[in-house]
């Protein structure tokens, strides 16, 4: 919550035309909205992927319906299902920042609803693309240091934090100019 907190607080500071980092702190009400979306987003998705996962094995795993083919269904069904997983979670990207953005914007409950983040990728897929897919570069940076068994966390958890506050500062720059550019008759 205080990371989020921190990356809103970077993004701001980027929009008010100032490239520092704010200082170290806890940021814990300015990342409340976001951290509360996105904690209900994942406990929704959770919830899927767990329901699917046992519904899958409630039906294949019942004494005689499929025979000895069923452990093979089984295991087809379960690669489809890792591998929609794996879709759905990173073209879940293209759609973070226009949420954090929302969730932001509007407040923890209207941040819930998916559908002004939808309609943002809709209408700007060239701006939603760029942003995910620089999202996604955060992500990764975040994640080296624990792949260094968590020695350089410190540093690129923060790295990762000012990257995605960049893709947020970019994103909002770019669709605000969009929206206020006129178009001549």
């Amino acid at each position: 919550m205080a990371l989020a907190g921190w990356v809103l607080t970077a993004a701001d500071s980027l929009h008010e035309g100032r490239a520092t980092v704010p200082p170290a702190g806890f940021y814990l009400r300015r990342g409340a909205r976001l951290y509360f979306v996105a904690f209900a987003w994942g406990v929704i998705a959770i919830a899927l992927v767990y329901g699917t996962f046992f519904a899958i094995l409630a039906i294949f795993f019942q004494p005689g319906p499929f025979g000895p083919s069923g452990f093979f269904v089984f295991f087809g069904g379960w690669f489809v299902l890792v591998i929609g997983i794996g879709l759905a979670s990173h073209l879940a990207f293209l759609f973070i920042v226009p949420a954090a953005i929302e969730a932001d914007a509007r407040g923890a409950v209207r941040g819930l609803n998916p559908w002004h983040a939808i309609v943002d990728v809709v209408r700007h897929p060239k701006d939603s693309l760029f942003a995910g897919l620089v999202t996604y570069v955060a992500w990764i940076i975040a994640g080296l240091g624990a792949s260094l068994c968590y020695v350089g966390i410190i540093i690129t958890a923060g790295y990762g934090a000012l990257v995605f506050a960049g893709a947020l500062y970019v994103y909002e720059r770019n669709i605000s100019e969009r929206s206020t550019a006129v178009i001549p008759a």
